[in-house]
């Protein structure tokens, strides 16, 4: 044995020596030192919990089980219980996610939260919803039901403009205004904005497929914007196709937006145009329809993107 080792080995034994009841050396004294001293950090960070907290109460929770599981249990089924715990708060967060409606931000392009923004703009008959999750078997029905929810309270959402005013001066007039509403209610577009779809499984295929089916049986016409080039990729391997038609899907909520609206107008056109008769004051011509409406132009570059898919 050297020298340093035998120094070494008489240091260790004189400095637990004191610690010991009846003098012998102790390393569990040593090693429960060096674990307090070690835990002294993770102390420290309980008054970063209001922070985390209100960064988010998920993250906060996961760090609070595992810190009682760590110190109650054992530092290797502490960790054990942690991660599940963590797995299990992705689980519910996938299967739960948050839905939105969208509109048009004023002055702008772009579609935000309604709930979110309050100088936005809504387009009569069109409704914007968002997904912000995965379309996967474990969250499908929660989209069902939020389709479901927006096709069942259509009139009563925001997403409805204000209707044009009618005039109060003849009884005829308001009748005829009211028809003529009528009319544009029952043409409703629905835009699912597919830019949370970071990937969708086969039940959330077929859950698309469904809900196409089902809403257009109710008059209500899905176009489908701003799908990833992985998520068109699997709608192609899936056979979506067959059932939705590739001109249902757009590149922007902007694309999807112009022709909603266009088809609506186009819808409303041919309405006028086979009751103009009971209009003695409106005269409608196809010269002047094409100046006076922008979105009457011929449409040459009507879905470049997915027409070539």
């Amino acid at each position: 044995m050297s020298s340093s080792q035998t120094f070494a080995r008489l240091k260790w034994h004189f400095t637990c020596a004191p610690v010991s009841k009846n003098g012998r050396s102790s390393g569990a004294c040593i090693l429960a030192s060096i674990i307090i001293v070690a835990l002294l950090d993770m102390f420290a960070k309980f008054q970063q919990i209001p922070r985390i907290w209100a960064i988010s109460k998920i993250d906060c929770a996961i760090w609070i089980v595992a810190f009682l599981a760590t110190a109650c249990v054992d530092v290797m089924d502490g960790l054990a219980i942690a991660i599940v715990f963590a797995l299990l708060t992705t689980v519910f967060r996938l299967q739960w996610p948050n839905w939105h409606i969208l509109a048009n931000v004023t002055g702008t392009m772009e579609y935000r939260d309604v709930e979110r923004y309050r100088q936005v703009n809504f387009v009569q008959g069109i409704c914007i919803v968002r997904f912000d999750a995965p379309l996967l078997f474990t969250n499908v029905g929660h989209f069902r039901a939020m389709i479901e929810y927006v096709s069942k309270h259509w009139d009563n959402l925001e997403c409805n403009s204000s209707t044009t005013e009618q005039s109060s001066e003849e009884e005829d007039e308001m009748e005829k205004n009211q028809r003529r509403q009528s009319c544009l209610r029952s043409r409703k577009f629905l835009i699912v904005d597919c830019s949370g779809f970071v990937y969708v499984d086969m039940m959330g295929v077929n859950c698309l497929k469904e809900v196409y089916e089902e809403l257009l049986c109710s008059d209500i016409r899905v176009f489908f914007a701003a799908p990833k080039a992985p998520v068109r990729e699997l709608f192609e391997a899936a056979g979506l196709y067959n059932s939705v038609k590739k001109s249902n899907f757009y590149p922007t909520l902007y694309d999807a937006m112009f022709f909603a609206q266009h088809r609506r107008s186009q819808a409303t056109l041919a309405w006028i145009r086979s009751n103009e008769s009971s209009y003695d004051t409106v005269v409608l011509s196809d010269d002047s329809t094409q100046d006076d409406s922008p979105v009457d132009r011929k449409l040459s570059w009507y879905n470049p993107v997915y027409s070539a898919l």
